[in-house]
């Protein structure tokens, strides 16, 4: 009971406290005098954000939708990793794989940012996987 409860707590401050976002990111980029910079790293920092948010919500219609029972990286119980990183993690490593509908989106994906399953929030999970380093490999432990 409590967690439907939190939920709609967090539902409830999206919806109050996005509008003062708004205005305060505003303000913030009016300060600095609408650099592209910030501009860009702000929006890119929000689509991250939307993009796990994205995966935590509708792991189960992803699970279905893109990945098979080989697929090592998973959407289910993942709070840590982008949509994107999740299905390039699978795409890329040898061990692993996706349905069709997974190799479609991480095509349509690159198509929009040339090698997003490689790139973009991708980038980490793919390469410390090829890095080996331990603290690499902790981080691909500790996000499947």
């Amino acid at each position: 009971m409590i967690f439907f409860l939190l939920v709609f707590v967090a539902l409830y401050l999206i919806a109050f406290l996005l509008p003062l976002g708004l205005f305060f990111g505003f303000l913030e980029l009016a300060k600095r005098g609408f650099s592209y910079d910030y501009f860009t790293s702000r929006n890119n920092n929000v689509a991250y954000a939307l993009d796990v948010v994205g995966g935590v919500l509708y792991a189960e219609f992803f699970e279905f939708f893109f990945l098979t029972p080989k697929s090592k990286y998973r959407f289910i119980g993942n709070t840590k990793l982008s949509i994107s990183a999740i299905l390039g993690a699978n795409k890329h490593d040898k061990e692993s794989e996706l349905n069709k509908n997974g190799y479609a989106w991480v095509r349509f994906l690159d198509w929009i940012d040339h090698d997003k399953s490689y790139g973009g929030h991708c980038r980490r999970p793919v390469v410390y996987k090829r890095n080996r380093s331990k603290e690499n490999i902790e981080l691909l432990k500790n996000v499947q």
